[in-house]
C-alpha cells in the first residue's frame, strides 16, 4: 500500500461545501417567509468545483495505481466508492422518506422518485421534476457515481488514457450542442457533467506525465491570479455567459487551481490549516445533510418569523451550524467507520 501526499484538496472541498451551503440557504430564505439576501454565492459552480476536484484525484489515483503495479484493480475500485459514498447517500434517502411522512407537507411520496435515487440517477429526477425535496441536490451524487462507473474501466484498458480523456469530453460536448440545437434533452445533459470531470481527470494525467514542461506555464502568477479568479467570482459577481460552455470554462480555471495547490511549492493561496482540513473532512456530510436541515426548518418555521433582516441572520446561524454539528457527527461516528474499512483496499492512498 501507498501513500500520497496532497495538500490542499481539504482546502478546495471546503470552499466547495461552503459554496454550496450558503448559496442554498440564501435561495430557500423565501421558504421560511423571509426575503433572500442575494447573495452572490453560485450553488451551481461550487457542485462544478467538486466535480473537477473529483475527476483530478481520482484519475490521479487510477494512474498512480496503473503505473505502481502495471493494472487497476477495478472491484476494489467500485468497493471503496460504494463505502465512502453509499451508507450516508442512502441514509438521506431514509431520512427523507421519514420527513415526509412525519411532516404535513405539500411534497408526496412517490415511488419512481425515489425509484431513480436508489439506482443513482437522481439527475434525471431533477431534469424530469421528480426530485425528492429535502435531498434535492443528491443530483450531482449520482452524477459522480454514473462517472465512477466507467473511469475506471476507461483508464484500466486505455494504453493511452489522455486520448480516452479528450474523447469523453469531445463526445459529451457533441452530444450537448446536438441536444442544444434539437431543443431536447439539453437540461439533462447539463446535469450530467462527465466533462467536467473529464477535464480534472486530464489535469491529472498533465501533472503526472508533463508537470515539468507545463509547470511554467502553469506554475506563473499570471496563470494563478486568474485562475483564483474565477474562484473569487463565484463569491462576488458569478459568470452565467456563454451558457453552452460556462461550466467547462470554470472547470479549466478549476483544474489550474488543483494543480497549483497540490503541486506548486510557490502557490500564492495555500490552504493547509486546520480549518480548512476539519471543514474538508465534513465537505461530503455537509453536502449531504444541509438541504435535509433547511428543508425541516421551513417545515417547522414557515410564516412564525417575521420578514426582517435579524430573521434571515438567524436563519443562516442556526442552518449553518446545524449542518455542522450533524456534519461532525455523521463523520465521527458513521463515515469514519467506512472509511477505515474502505483504506483496506486502498493500494494507493492519497492524504489530502
Amino acid at each position: 500500500m501507498k501513500s500520497i501526499h496532497l495538500p490542499g484538496l481539504n482546502g478546495i472541498r471546503s470552499i466547495a461545501a461552503l459554496i454550496v451551503l450558503f448559496g442554498h440557504i440564501d435561495q430557500m430564505l423565501p421558504g421560511f417567509g423571509i426575503s433572500t439576501f442575494n447573495i452572490p454565492f453560485a450553488p451551481r459552480y461550487g457542485v462544478t468545483l467538486f466535480f473537477v476536484l473529483s475527476g483530478f484525484l481520482i484519475t490521479f489515483l487510477l494512474l498512480k495505481e496503473k503505473e505502481s503495479y502495471s493494472k487497476i484493480q477495478i472491484t476494489k475500485f467500485y468497493i471503496r466508492r460504494i463505502l465512502r459514498i453509499w451508507p450516508l447517500y442512502f441514509l438521506a434517502i431514509l431520512v427523507s422518506v421519514i420527513m415526509l411522512a412525519c411532516l404535513k407537507t405539500s411534497f408526496p411520496i412517490r415511488a419512481l422518485n425515489y425509484i431513480l435515487y436508489v439506482f443513482f440517477l437522481p439527475n434525471v429526477a431533477f431534469a424530469m421534476k421528480l426530485t425528492v425535496k429535502p435531498i434535492e441536490p443528491l443530483w450531482s451524487v449520482g452524477v459522480e457515481e454514473q462517472f465512477y462507473l466507467i473511469w475506471p474501466l476507461l483508464m484500466h484498458f486505455s494504453k493511452k488514457p489522455q486520448y480516452s480523456i479528450f474523447a469523453t469530453v469531445f463526445v459529451y460536448l457533441t452530444a450537448k450542442a446536438g441536444l442544444f440545437i434539437l431543443g431536447h434533452g439539453y437540461w439533462l445533459i447539463t446535469l450530467t457533467r462527465i466533462d467536467c470531470m473529464a477535464i480534472g481527470g486530464l489535469a491529472a494525467w498533465l501533472v503526472i506525465n508533463k508537470l515539468e514542461s507545463i509547470s511554467g506555464f502553469i506554475f506563473s502568477k499570471g496563470i494563478q491570479l486568474l485562475s483564483w479568479a474565477a474562484v473569487l467570482s463565484i463569491l462576488i459577481y458569478p459568470i452565467y455567459y456563454p451558457d453552452f460552455l460556462i461550466h467547462e470554462c470554470y472547470s479549466v480555471a478549476f483544474a489550474f487551481v488543483l494543480i497549483n495547490i497540490s503541486f506548486n511549492t510557490n502557490s500564492i493561496i495555500r490552504l493547509q490549516n486546520r480549518f480548512w482540513d476539519y471543514i474538508g473532512k465534513l465537505s461530503y456530510g455537509i453536502y449531504i445533510i444541509h438541504m435535509p436541515v433547511i428543508f425541516l426548518g421551513q417545515q417547522l418555521l414557515n410564516n412564525k418569523l417575521r420578514n426582517s433582516v435579524q430573521s434571515g441572520i438567524s436563519i443562516f446561524l442556526s442552518c449553518s451550524i446545524l449542518t455542522l454539528v450533524l456534519s461532525d457527527l455523521s463523520y465521527r461516528f458513521f463515515e469514519k467507520k467506512f472509511l477505515i474499512l474502505k483504506e483496506k483496499y486502498s493500494p494507493i492512498i492519497s492524504r489530502v
